[in-house]
């Protein structure tokens, strides 16, 4: 057995002996790549992912929270306003974010906008607009409602997208 092990190590030279270890090596490198960077890189992918959705699903249950309120007749104008608004810039700039940072083309802030503009244009809240509480009619009410179907199948739409685009 020595024998053998004397030929293998004779009749292999220096440059061969780097080779192998240069081999040796690169191999470690790459599997420490593999190992290390490839997870961390999909790990914050996962992370950046996460945080848009969980900004998307608070803007949308605020909106919905938003027209609970209104459909029950427990806010006047100022408020309804001022959380629109509040609500808008939001969404505005978490949808410019998950564009700019995603392959994705999120754009739910229309919806948000028709509803807006369906409320804040009603005779009831022109009517009652220094009430402390404005009452909305059945069918402005109905309207709101539609709106917000419409708006809540866009937000999972784009929670859907945000999953699933790849990073820039």
């Amino acid at each position: 057995m020595d024998f053998i092990v004397c030929c293998i190590m004779s009749s292999v030279n220096w440059a061969d002996w780097v080779s192998i270890i240069v081999d040796i090596i690169t191999g470690c490198v790459i599997a420490w790549i593999l190992a290390a960077v490839v997870p961390k890189k999909m790990n914050d992918d996962r992370a950046l992912k996460d945080f848009y959705i969980n900004e998307l699903k608070t803007i949308k249950d605020e909106y919905n929270d938003l027209c609970k309120v209104i459909a029950l007749g427990k806010s006047n104008s100022i408020m309804i306003k001022e959380t629109f608004k509040q609500l808008s810039m939001k969404l505005s700039d978490i949808e410019r974010s998950i564009n700019k940072q995603l392959r994705t083309d999120v754009n739910v802030n229309a919806f948000l906008t028709r509803t807006q503009t369906l409320v804040t244009g009603t005779e009831e809240i022109n009517n009652q607009y220094d009430s402390d509480n404005i009452v909305f009619s059945p069918s402005t009410r109905n309207r709101i409602f539609e709106c917000q179907d419409i708006f809540n199948k866009n937000m999972i739409s784009a929670i859907s997208s945000a999953n699933s685009a790849n990073r820039r």
